[in-house]
Formats: structure tokens, C-alpha cells, sequence
């Protein structure tokens, strides 16, 4: 494939658990490696302003604080997922992989995996009201410039970018500095001004709309990258849909992820514009590219 340095510049504001590993393999390849940034967050803030913005292309868990370090706007992608399958694909990842956390009864409660468990323990189920994920990763204006080369405490200890900014949102949201109206808000005006708003649902049409923006050939096939077993085996079938997840604790997680299924929603509408927009174009008036 050509490799240009001369492509456009964009960010893919990566959500956790939306299949962003297969998209941004696909996104990034058509450029120079010397051009992309695609690290964890502690890697991120080791770097000084002049260094990350001589990148084109940026791919990472680092919700809305890669715009405070960029010295120009940007276009941004995203892609969102439904709420409910979004955080059970999560529970199995932290299942599968450990919890990161320093309090063994919590690890060995995710390490057991009953629901029941996870969604009615005292202390781990006040840690699962911070369940909007999504919103939060679009939502909540993060300003990194402080940080440059002075990492936050508990980045020394995490240094990846999912567990240190989950945490660091449980903590705001349970003593009450998040207002999750605002931060609603917040993401559905990053949303209106995102170029591709993606679905994991509708994957390959996200796909041709994010080369299209790029301006670089969507792939026949997207390369499958860290899919869960239970997933592989289930193929399309959802996990609401699978038989598994009993019905009250299907009624929790629709509660708690009440938030995002707004935001969710949003985004639905903003990808049919899109896609609708791209089927005109290259189907109309007659000729077929």
C-alpha cells in the first residue's frame, strides 16, 4: 500500500470495547509510522507538546484530552456501541484479563463472574453506577496540559489509558464533581462535530465512511482483533439476545446505562445521516463509482 505523508490529519477518539483495535488497524496503515500516534495514556503524557502535534494521525483511550495538547482543530471519528452490550463485553474483558484494582475481594469477585454478584455487592456495585462510559469518554472535557511529563498519581501504578480514567471517574461521580446532564450535553455537541460517528453494530458501513472521509480504499473485509471467546463462538448473536444474562440483572444494566443509551441513540441518528449522505453520492444520479 502507498504510504504518504501528506494525508489528512484526524484523531479516532477510541471508546473501549467498540471493536476500535479492527478499525484503527485499517485507518492507520495508509500512513508513515514516523506520522502516528497510537500509545496509552502514560506513554502519551511522557511526551512535550511539540512532539505530539507533529503527528497526523492519532488513535488512543484518551477521550476528549488529546484536543487540549493540539495546537490546530481536528477531524475526529468515533465509533459508539449499544450500552448494554458494551458493558458486558467489558465485565468479560476484565473477567478474562483481571480487574485492575488494589482490593483483592474485588478481583476475586469480577473473578468469579456471576452478575448477581458484580451488580448487587455493596462495593462493587456503587463502582458499576459508573456505567456511562460512553458519555463520559465524549463528555467529559479533559485538560492533559498539566500533566506533560508530570504524570497523575495512579499512573504510575496503571499505565494504561482504560483503567486510570475509569477510576478517576468512578471517584469524581461518587463524590458528586460529575453532572452527568452537562456531560450528556457535552457529547452530543462532540458528536455534531465529528466527521465519521460510527456504530459497531453496522461495522463495515463505518468503515467505507471513515476511509471515505481519509480519502484511502476500505478493505473487503475488517481483520478481527481481540475478540473475546465467547463472542467468536457466538458469531452475531448479542449478548441480550443470547439467553444468558438474567432478566433482572438485564433491567439493571438498562437502568444504569440510561445515559448512554441517550447518547447511544444520538449517535444512531447522526450515522444514518451520514451513511445516507454517502449512498447519494455514489449512487446518484446514475453512475456508480
Amino acid at each position: 500500500m502507498w504510504i504518504s505523508n501528506t494525508r489528512r490529519r484526524f484523531y479516532y477518539l477510541h471508546i473501549p470495547k467498540t471493536a476500535g483495535s479492527s478499525l484503527g488497524s485499517v485507518l492507520l496503515q495508509p500512513y508513515a509510522p514516523s506520522t502516528v500516534l497510537n500509545c496509552e495514556f502514560g506513554e502519551l503524557l511522557q511526551r512535550g507538546r511539540p512532539e505530539i502535534n507533529e503527528h497526523l494521525a492519532f488513535a488512543g483511550h484518551w477521550g476528549t484530552g488529546l484536543f487540549s495538547l493540539l495546537d490546530r482543530p481536528i477531524a475526529c471519528l468515533t465509533v459508539l456501541r449499544d450500552p448494554f452490550e458494551r458493558l458486558i463485553s467489558a465485565i468479560r474483558f476484565a473477567q478474562r484479563e483481571g480487574l485492575p484494582s488494589e482490593h483483592p475481594e474485588i478481583q476475586a469477585i469480577f473473578g468469579r463472574g456471576d452478575l448477581h454478584e458484580i451488580f448487587y455487592h455493596p462495593v462493587v456495585s456503587g463502582l458499576m453506577e459508573n456505567t456511562n462510559t460512553q458519555s463520559l469518554y465524549l463528555g467529559r472535557i479533559l485538560d492533559l496540559n498539566g500533566y506533560l511529563e508530570v504524570p497523575p498519581p495512579g499512573i504510575a501504578k496503571s499505565t494504561e489509558t482504560i483503567p486510570y480514567l475509569e477510576h478517576k471517574w468512578a471517584i469524581e461521580f461518587q463524590t458528586g464533581v460529575i453532572n452527568m446532564d452537562a456531560v450528556v450535553a457535552e457529547a452530543k455537541r462532540q458528536l455534531d462535530r465529528m466527521e465519521v460517528v460510527g456504530l459497531f453494530e453496522q461495522l463495515q458501513e463505518t468503515t467505507n465512511l471513515a476511509c471515505d472521509f481519509l480519502g484511502i480504499r476500505p478493505p473487503k473485509s475488517l481483520p478481527q482483533q481481540r475478540m473475546s471467546p465467547e463472542r467468536m463462538a457466538q458469531k452475531n448473536t448479542t449478548y441480550r439476545g443470547s439467553g444468558t444474562i438474567p432478566p433482572d440483572i438485564v433491567r439493571r444494566i438498562d437502568d444504569l446505562t440510561a445515559r448512554d443509551c441517550e447518547v447511544y441513540d444520538y449517535a444512531r441518528r447522526i450515522f444514518a445521516r451520514q451513511l445516507a449522505s454517502r449512498r447519494r453520492r455514489y449512487f446518484w444520479p446514475f453512475g456508480i463509482r
